[in-house]
């Protein structure tokens, strides 16, 4: 059961990883100025947060398979 929710995680965060991927690539070619700058920063920001959360919860479950 844990080995299918760490699949589960992984297969979400590499789908969200390329979601934003793609969004920041359409921003980043679509846009001008400012207004892109801003737009890739907070797509950043939102990949960085998911980044920390999906090695916090690997560490959860490493500390769940050896109890």
């Amino acid at each position: 059961m844990l080995r299918r929710l760490s699949h589960e995680m992984n297969a979400k965060a590499k789908q969200f990883s390329q979601e934003l991927k793609a969004e920041l690539r359409r921003f980043s070619l679509s846009h001008a100025g400012s207004e892109t700058a801003l737009t890739a920063r907070d797509l950043r920001k939102q990949r960085a947060q998911h980044d920390r959360n999906r090695s916090a919860a690997k560490k959860a479950l490493r500390g769940l398979k050896f109890i």
